[in-house]
C-alpha cells in the first residue's frame, strides 16, 4: 500500500501541467536543439536546475554500442587476421574516439528541449502490479474467531480495485511511452485519475487520511528560509519586548526635548516682542 502511494510521487511530476519542473534524476531525451542537432534524440539524466538561466543541466549518456561492446571482435582463427584488418580496426576506433570527444558530458538546455522518457516509470508500475497481484493472491492466516471466507470476501473487492487502479496507470504510461513525443499529453488525465484512485484506496485501507502530493519542484528560486534565533521562545520574546520598550522610551525622550526647545524659542520671541513694544512707546 505504501508502494502505491510512492508510485504516484514517482510518476505525477513527469506528466504535463505538474506546476513545476522535472525532478533531478529524471531520464530525458534531447529534442529540437538548433545549435547541436547532432544531440537530438540522445538520452540523458537531469542533474540540476539553474534558477538564473531557467535551464536543466543534463548529463548525457554514452553510446549503447560503446557500452555493450567489450572491445574489437577478433576472428577465432589467428591466421585470418591480416594487416589490413588491424589498420581498419584502428581507423574505426580513432573515428569513434573523435565522435565521443565532440559529445559533451553535460549540457544546459531549456525545458522545451527535453522529452521525458516514460520507460522507467512504466517498468516500475508494471513491477508494482506484479508484486501486488502476487501478494493479494497468497493465502492469509486468520485467528480461530475469524471466518476465513468472510475475511476473503471483505478484502477481495478493495484489493481487486487496487490492482485495477495500478494496472490502468501502468497501461496509460506504457501507451504514452509508445506514442513518443505527444504520449504524455495523451495519457495525462487517465494516469492521474488512476494514481489518485490508488492513493485514496491505499490511505483508506491503512486507516489514514488521503493527502495530495506535495508541489512539484519550483522553477523559481524559493526565498531563503528564516534562521531561528538560538534560545528558547520565551527568552527571544522577552528580548524583543525589552528592545521595543527601549526604542519607545528613546522616541518619547526625543519628543520631549523637541517640545522643550520649541517652548524656549516661543518665550524668547515673546520677550523680544515686548522689548520692541516698550522701546517704541518710550520713543513716542
Amino acid at each position: 500500500l505504501k508502494g502505491a502511494i510512492q508510485a504516484e510521487l514517482a510518476v505525477v511530476y513527469l506528466l504535463p501541467e505538474s506546476g513545476g519542473r522535472l525532478p533531478d534524476g529524471t531520464r530525458v531525451m534531447l529534442q529540437d536543439l538548433a545549435s547541436r542537432p547532432d544531440l537530438n534524440g540522445r538520452g540523458g539524466v537531469i542533474r540540476a536546475w539553474d534558477y538564473a538561466l531557467q535551464r536543466y543541466s543534463v548529463e548525457l549518456e554514452k553510446d549503447d554500442a560503446k557500452r555493450n561492446s567489450s572491445g574489437p571482435q577478433l576472428p577465432s582463427n589467428p591466421d585470418l587476421l591480416a594487416l589490413d584488418d588491424v589498420d581498419s580496426d584502428d581507423e574505426l576506433q580513432q573515428e569513434t574516439s573523435k565522435v565521443e570527444l565532440s559529445i559533451p558530458k553535460k549540457i544546459m538546455v531549456m525545458p522545451k528541449n527535453v522529452l521525458v522518457d516514460l520507460e522507467p516509470p512504466r517498468k516500475r508500475l508494471e513491477e508494482l502490479v506484479r508484486n501486488w497481484n502476487a501478494w493479494r493472491g497468497r493465502p492469509r492466516s486468520v485467528s480461530a474467531s475469524q471466518d476465513a471466507e468472510a475475511v476473503a470476501a471483505a478484502l477481495g473487492p478493495p484489493l481487486e480495485s487496487m490492482a485495477s487502479y495500478l494496472q490502468e496507470a501502468a497501461s496509460a504510461v506504457g501507451t504514452g511511452s509508445t506514442c513518443g513525443r505527444d504520449g504524455a499529453d495523451l495519457i495525462e488525465f487517465e494516469c492521474r485519475e488512476a494514481l489518485q484512485g490508488a492513493r485514496n484506496l491505499a490511505a483508506k485501507l491503512l486507516g489514514e487520511t488521503p493527502e495530495e502530493p506535495p508541489p512539484a519542484p519550483p522553477m523559481n528560486e524559493p526565498p531563503p528560509a528564516l534562521v531561528p534565533v538560538a534560545g528558547s521562545g520565551c527568552e527571544v520574546s522577552q528580548a524583543l519586548k525589552e528592545a521595543a520598550e527601549v526604542a519607545a522610551a528613546s522616541i518619547e525622550l526625543r519628543q520631549k526635548k523637541r517640545s522643550r526647545s520649541r517652548g524656549r524659542r516661543k518665550r524668547s520671541r515673546s520677550r523680544s516682542r515686548r522689548r520692541r513694544r516698550h522701546s517704541s512707546s518710550e520713543s513716542g
